[in-house]
């Protein structure tokens, strides 16, 4: 989504700001927008496909001077650069700094239900690895406050996996903690009813490369100038691929290290501190 071609965004059009976005290459979905003013009151924004170019037109009637927030979704998900602010001075003193179908000719309304105005991430084909976090931010800026429920189940065993909402500065944010590799569903809801795109889908993978290894023995602190520090490692779920470590000591200067390969299979990392201060130690897999 861009700009339409002649590369202007906005143009004043008597009392209404109007301007392009260019959709011929986002395939199926709506465009909805709605426009937050300085005032704090929820402004609809209207938008008209152009079935032929691919281009839709947004047109917005200000009511007051000041800085408007303004959000652009498809499908429901932000726009890149959205929300984005406009100072509007003016009719043509403008500084940039689930809609519903009315018929067949691509007009859309916005639908003002607050669920509608409710903002979380595009959750097509999310990957996490398992042991992390599971964290879903939901941007209440536009709808408001609200009560937002969650249901997660493991697909397979359809055990319901616990959820937190906490606090964020947008709004709330999910967190959900898996303990099983596969697909989850999760179910959200607000005031009762699911938000559009609910219920989301995420799948969790067993960890491969660097995210399988284990530190089984670090270090000892405080580290002597002078002395070898050793850490044993466990790559024993990692696959194929070969652990290499890099150092940087106080000065940002390379240090060498060592890697050794176990009689049990576990790699011995170590290098040999150069001066007081910060050392960071850097280890990958590579050759997977």
């Amino acid at each position: 989504m861009k700009p339409s071609k002649d590369g202007k965004l906005f143009t004043a059009d008597g009392d209404f700001l109007t301007f392009l976005i260019d959709l011929s290459t986002a395939g199926p979905g709506n465009l909805t927008g709605i426009a937050k003013t300085p005032s704090g009151k929820m402004v609809p924004i209207d938008v008209e496909v152009d079935k032929d170019t691919g281009l839709a037109h947004i047109k917005f009637k200000p009511t007051e001077k000041g800085i408007h927030l303004i959000n652009l979704l498809f499908n429901g998900h932000p726009i890149p650069g959205c929300p984005f602010e406009m100072d509007i001075n003016g009719p043509a003193d403008v500084t940039m700094n689930g809609g519903k179908a009315k018929d067949g000719s691509g007009s859309i309304c916005f639908d003002m239900e607050p669920r509608s105005l409710v903002v979380v991430p595009n959750m097509v084909n999310v990957k996490i690895i398992k042991g992390q976090n599971m964290m879903i931010p939901i941007d209440l800026t536009f709808s408001g406050d609200g009560e937002i429920e969650v249901t997660c189940i493991h697909d397979s065993t359809l055990e319901h996996v616990p959820a937190q909402i906490v606090d964020s500065p947008n709004g709330k944010q999910v967190q959900i903690s898996p303990k099983q590799p596969g697909w989850y569903t999760v179910h959200l809801k607000f005031n009762g009813v699911n938000l559009p795109g609910s219920p989301y889908k995420f799948e969790v993978k067993e960890p491969t490369g660097a995210d399988a290894c284990v530190i089984k023995r670090g270090p000892k602190s405080p580290l002597k100038d002078g002395e070898d520090v050793t850490l044993i490692i466990d790559v024993s779920k990692a696959g194929e691929g070969q652990l290499l470590g890099t150092c940087k000591g106080p000065d940002s200067s390379n240090i060498p290290v060592k890697t050794k390969t176990l009689d049990n299979g576990d790699i011995e990392v170590s290098f040999k501190p150069r001066g007081d201060g910060d050392h960071t130690l850097n280890l990958e897999v590579q050759g997977l």
